[in-house]
């Protein structure tokens, strides 16, 4: 449950991954990832309901 209001910054990283390599090396074909870090903003509901609304922004995080 998440209570009051919150921001949770998050990052993440998509990758193809082709093959391993004999030294279990991964093989990438492509990747793509974010430099900003997106933000999950909450309201000052709890999140047990539906009734709870969140959006999520992508403001600047330093």
């Amino acid at each position: 449950k998440i209570y009051g209001t919150q921001k949770i910054s998050y990052r993440y990283l998509i990758a193809q991954i082709v093959r391993i390599d004999d030294d279990l090396n991964l093989i990438v074909k492509k990747w793509e990832t974010f430099k900003v870090a997106r933000q999950l903003s909450f309201n000052n509901w709890t999140n047990d309901s539906d009734d709870g609304v969140s959006s999520i922004t992508t403001p600047t995080v330093d």
